[in-house]
């Protein structure tokens, strides 16, 4: 009855004509929906529908939806009336309608009174609403005509709409029609600038520009010049934009700090976008050289950022910017940045301790510094960086919570466990706290723990129901390792919803529980009560998921009586459809269209989208649903008639409508119709180029090139810059098999950039059309080129690495060459800045190949970074077996290309590696290796002490080899005893054979006589060896009986130990030999090691010499002939050797003499080219 009352009371209300409202009826007593003061408020709502206070009260009383219904009851009584159809019009705003409430609005235009401006206002608003873009300036321009006096208000609001819908031609024409109604002020001058460059007019924006800043004063001024300067970067005029920012910069005067920053990072984009970094450091140096400018922190980081580009070191400047600003936490970053890619962890720490880590970012700077210390190996560095950290910030709820994730993502569980505890005791009334700690205890399976933490949120957060839910919504995250968890869920959320029994979001958690228990027919229930409580506007997108859940449970299997309860929810919706246009109608419309599309049946999905088209024909979803369920049903000529009509009636859905519409025609194979609807699409701003992408891509695939072609350039033609029609085109060239032009479209798009995925897609493509064509080089200069223009992006160094990869090892040396004898500085540098970063931070692949490349080409001040990189990178503690093999050989590849730059400052991480028993094998062989072949003495101390101790075989046979190189002076003799110990002492063959080697290198000259036994050997190796060491003493010094000994082993059998004296003998004979030495030893392999370094004993011991003249054996004719005359009376190869030597060179061996005594010939190939005369 009360309500029965309060409705005639405000149909009198609204039916009586305007009068003076009288003051609220209001007493202790009275209620908010009263049925007096109801009328009472209605009475003034009505004087004044703009009255916002009544109708808050109002919606307060009655609720929204029963004060709209009111609202619409009254108006459609009385449609004459100007006040209920503005009531109307805000009723349609907020139900979602504001197409309607503009179409109600634009109907009272000039009959509202003294309401027309609030009401056109009002209309304008609902159009923005719409998105209705063009009709609501359409009519702010027209409005601004008839009223002079508002026109700069109301075509100010038309720029901001224009300018708002990327509609950049409408938004420079109504800037100049402002400026042309203010030519005095700047400020519209400057929109006509700022809309000129937005429409790509840049000659009009620059002279709109200048014009501006002619008339500006002071500050103003200033920023307008570096506005103007931004503007000619956007317009491709970065030199243009450097001269302007340089004499803005120049005045130390103008502007203030932030601002000059601004300008500092304007003027290196300048320089960047030309990638010319290196000359930006060059000036900036000069340029602080200045007394006047050398206190300018930003300029100082400026450089230091220009000098990153460059590949050049940024520490000095960023030292100098932080002397001059020491509390300046962006330079300090740089700083700690630049310090960890030099591998400076030590000194990024300390640097790091200058700021004491108080602040949030100064938290979140170092946690993400200690995590990358952690990725590359420094574990104990990054963690002693955490807990400084939680020292410092031990009561701070929020450094803790970071804290507790940082631990947690370097899989330090215990020390997270610790901190949540820690948390809890400063903040035990937190009900985040709690979650934490209990997500941590469930984590490490101390689940009792971690749920009596949780069931302690009901009495911390508040509403109680709420915390009860907070408490379901834990469990039930958790319920799928613990299903009995989801009982007692359901306990918590039928407390909470024994507060709250109408709250969807608690019932929707409640169906995906009863889901979760197999229970779909209790779910059902619960899905169609979240669908019917779920009304508000805002919960839109709960209802449509509780519509899709409803729709899968009668179409799935599972849900008992099934056929039942579809029948009876199509019943139900076809109730609510037959009672006329409603939210329950539209409601009960979709719901039936998802039902038959779910099922396949899509002639009935059209019929319902058509039903709900006629009971809603002013809203355009219902239009847009119609034509995708047409087009779903085979029915693209409905659909094509559908979106014609959706056009005029919803601007805000035309592009999306133009894109169908184009696809459609072009199924019907109308290409005029695809074509007129695709340009219209673009017409719509930068969102419609999809629509004649598309097109393109879908007449490719006809095969109709030409269309294809067209579609591109026409896109192009408005959007020069867009990258992916760029990329189509380029494809598109492929396909017809223009080569050659293809591979320079791709370039010219890696060279103007796009999305990182795109561009890695071009960056494959370029790099195999480089090949094809031979433009390498291009594509090389093109990758070193982004690197620099992009220094902090993933993607050009991955090209980069790529493009390494694809180019040889010459062609990049010319390259850092530039066509010069010596390498140049700054190519150098410009590629080693990016491989060294690649190095530090990027995946594990491009590590590997990063170290590669750096060993390769040999870049200066790199060893040591890739030598850290071999010492402490190491994989996550849950990785794969094949994920640590790959860490193992990105490690094993930084030390080999570490040890191959033979940089002294690596030798101290290389120790520190061979010195750790637990490192991997590969690793510590690898490190080994660099030692040994390193030209430093001061590598032997390292070795020498692994020779000492006992150790595996690959690092004692690397030992010796290195001591063999290394040893010198006052520790010669003492290696040398050690070595040859172990030599005789090992029954390993590669051990024994590489310290046989070392010990007889290390011998000195006046004792090889001691190797002569050495020469026969049963070990064909030991013997090959002491061959060698005979032939390494200084020819003038060489002994008689060193030249027979070397002869007897040549009149012997043959093999190594025949060829490593012939090597000898070359080299003692000849007339220029080459210079003594061991080379540096093999690579260092775990498999088949002894066969590597018998291969490398074999190269070494026996090289391939050119044969010497007659003579030069001449004057060692006694000893040779003493060594024929002893093989004579040797062994049985012996002899035969002896025989076969005793003739002309040319002559059968069976034609020689047999003289034992004295031959006239001797044949002493391959040691000798042509006969050797003895004479008699």
């Amino acid at each position: 009855m009360v309500g029965l009352v309060g409705l005639i009371g405000l149909g009198s209300a609204l039916a009586l004509p305007v009068a003076a409202a009288p003051p609220d009826d209001w007493t202790i007593e009275t209620q908010p929906d009263d049925d007096k003061l109801v009328k009472q408020r209605f009475d003034k709502l009505r004087a004044n529908p703009f009255d916002g206070k009544q109708w808050r009260a109002l919606e307060k009383a009655l609720g929204r939806g029963g004060l709209i219904r009111r609202i619409e009851s009254a108006s459609d009584r009385a449609p004459s009336n100007v006040a209920l159809q503005i009531l109307r019009a805000q009723a349609d705003m907020l139900q979602g309608d504001p197409t309607a409430a503009a179409a109600r609005l634009a109907k009272l235009h000039g009959k509202s009174g003294k309401w027309d401006k609030r009401v056109f206002d009002m209309r304008i608003d609902a159009l923005e609403q719409a998105k209705s873009w063009a009709e609501a300036i359409d009519a702010l321009e027209l409005e601004a005509k008839a009223d002079s006096k508002e026109a700069e208000r109301l075509l100010e609001r038309a720029y901001k709409l224009a300018d708002r819908a990327s509609m950049h031609e409408r938004a420079l024409d109504l800037a100049k029609q402002l400026a042309a109604k203010l030519p005095k002020d700047v400020s519209a001058i400057v929109r006509v600038a700022r809309a000129a460059r937005g429409a790509g007019n840049h000659e009009e924006s620059d002279g709109a520009y200048q014009k501006a800043i002619a008339k500006a004063k002071g500050e103003a001024k200033s920023e307008l010049v570096a506005e103007r300067a931004r503007a000619m970067i956007d317009a491709g005029h970065p030199g243009d934009a450097a001269e302007l920012l340089w004499e803005l910069l120049d005045d130390a005067a103008r502007g203030r700090a932030d601002q000059r920053e601004g300008w500092w990072d304007d003027l290196e984009t300048c320089y960047r976008k030309e990638a010319r970094s290196e000359i930006l450091v060059s000036e900036l140096r000069k340029w602080l050289e200045d007394a006047k400018h050398g206190k300018e922190v930003a300029a100082w980081q400026a450089l230091a950022r220009a000098q990153k580009a460059a590949g050049q070191n940024p520490i000095p400047a960023l030292k100098q910017a932080i002397d001059l600003a020491p509390r300046d936490p962006v330079a300090r970053a740089a700083l700690i940045e630049a310090l960890e890619e030099q591998g400076e962890s030590a000194a990024a720490l300390e640097q790091y301790r200058e700021l004491k880590g108080r602040s949030s970012e100064e938290v979140r700077l170092g946690l993400e510094m200690a995590e990358r210390l952690l990725t590359n190996g420094e574990r104990d560095t990054g963690l002693e960086i955490a807990a400084e950290i939680r020292q410092n910030g031990s009561r701070d709820s929020d450094t803790l919570l970071l804290l507790i994730e940082f631990y947690n993502n370097v899989d330090e569980r215990d020390l997270a466990l610790d901190t949540a505890q820690s948390l809890v005791k400063i903040a035990g009334r937190s009900a985040d706290a709690r979650i934490a700690l209990g997500e941590q205890l469930w984590e490490m399976g101390q689940r009792k723990e971690a749920l009596a933490q949780w069931e302690q949120l009901p009495k911390l957060v508040r509403p109680s129901h709420k915390g009860w839910y907070r408490h379901a919504e834990i469990l039930a995250d958790h319920a799928t390792i613990d299903r009995n968890l989801r009982d007692t869920a359901l306990d918590s959320l039928e407390k909470a919803l024994g507060s709250k029994p109408s709250e969807p979001t608690y019932l929707r958690l409640q169906a995906m529980l009863e889901e979760e228990r197999n229970r779909p027919d209790r779910a059902l229930e619960i899905w169609e009560k979240v669908r019917d409580v779920a009304q508000d506007p805002t919960q839109e997108l709960l209802r449509a998921e509780a519509r899709t859940r409803i729709v899968e449970l009668l179409v799935g299997p599972g849900l008992p009586k099934r056929a039942e309860k579809r029948a009876a929810a199509i019943a139900a919706a076809e109730l609510a459809l037959n009672g006329g246009a409603s939210p329950a109608a539209l409601e009960a419309g979709l719901f039936l269209a998802e039902l038959y599309s779910r099922e396949e049946n899509y002639p009935n999905a059209v019929q319902m989208f058509t039903k709900l088209r006629d009971l809603f024909p002013a809203d355009p979803d219902r239009l847009m649903e119609l034509a995708i369920a047409q087009r779903r049903a085979g029915q693209p000529g409905e659909a094509v008639r559908t979106l014609e009509k959706l056009l005029p009636l919803s601007p805000a859905r035309e592009v999306d409508a133009l894109v169908m519409l184009t696809e459609l025609s072009h199924e019907l194979d109308k290409p005029e119709q695809a074509r007129e609807a695709a340009v219209r699409a673009l017409g719509q701003g930068s969102s419609g180029v999809r629509a004649l992408l598309r097109l393109g891509e879908l007449s490719e695939r006809r095969g109709d090139i030409d269309q294809a072609m067209w579609c591109y350039q026409t896109v192009l033609e408005a959007e020069p810059d867009h990258a992916r029609t760029r990329m189509r085109l380029a494809e598109l060239q492929l396909t017809t098999g223009d080569v050659p032009g293809a591979a320079a479209s791709f370039r010219e798009l890696l060279e103007s950039g796009g999305p990182s995925d795109l561009m890695r897609e071009a960056g494959a493509r370029a790099l195999d059309l480089a090949e094809v064509t031979e433009s390498i080089n291009e594509v090389l200069e093109l990758a070193v080129k982004r690197t620099k223009r992009e220094p902090n992006a993933d993607e050009p160094r991955d090209f980069l690495l790529s493009t390494l990869d694809r180019v040889d090892l010459a062609q990049v040396e010319a390259w850092l060459r530039a066509g010069g004898n010596a390498r140049n500085e700054d190519r150098v540098a410009a590629m080693r800045r990016p491989l060294v970063a690649a190095l530090s931070r990027g995946s594990i692949n491009n590590r590997m190949s990063a170290a590669e490349h750096l060993g390769e080409l040999g870049l200066p001040d790199t060893a040591v970074h890739l030598a850290r990189t071999g010492a402490n990178l190491q994989p996550p503690r849950d990785a794969t077996h094949a994920v640590r093999q790959r860490f193992i050989a990105a490690r094993v590849a930084a030390t080999h290309a570490a040890g191959e730059l033979d940089d002294p400052e690596s030798i101290p991480v290389m120790a520190e590696i061979i010195s750790d028993r637990g490192v991997d094998g590969p690793v510590r062989a690898a490190a080994f290796w660099a030692l040994a072949r390193s030209s430093d003495p001061a590598a032997a101390e390292p070795l020498r002490q692994r020779i000492r101790g006992q150790d595996d075989e690959v690092a004692i046979t690397l030992s010796c080899l290195g001591l063999a190189r290394l040893s010198r002076d006052e520790h010669r003799v003492e290696d040398l005893i050690i070595i040859d110990r172990i030599a005789r002492d090992s029954s390993r063959a590669s051990v024994r054979r590489a310290c046989a080697f070392a010990a007889a290198a290390l011998t000195p000259d006046f004792r090889v006589v001691r190797l002569h036994p050495q020469l026969q050997d049963a070990d064909p190796f030991i013997a090959a060896i002491a061959a060698w060491r005979i032939g390494q003493v200084e020819p003038a010094k060489i002994r008689d009986d060193g030249i027979e000994a070397l002869f007897r082993v040549y009149f012997g059998a043959g093999g190594l130990p025949r060829d490593a004296a012939i090597a000898s003998l070359a080299r003692l004979l000849g007339s220029d030999p080459p210079a003594s030495g061991v080379a540096s030893p093999p690579a260092s392999r775990q498999r088949n090691w002894d066969t590597v370094v018998e291969r490398w004993l074999v190269d070494h011991l026996a090289p391939e010499v050119d044969p010497l003249s007659p003579t030069a054996v001449a004057a060692r004719l006694p000893q040779v002939l003493a060594a024929w005359q002893a093989s004579i009376a040797g062994t049985r190869a012996e002899l035969s050797a002896a025989r076969e030597a005793a003739r002309a060179c040319g002559q059968l061996p069976s034609d020689a003499p047999t003289n034992k005594e004295r031959p006239t010939q001797l044949c002493l190939e391959p040691l000798v080219r042509g006969t050797v005369e003895i004479p008699k």
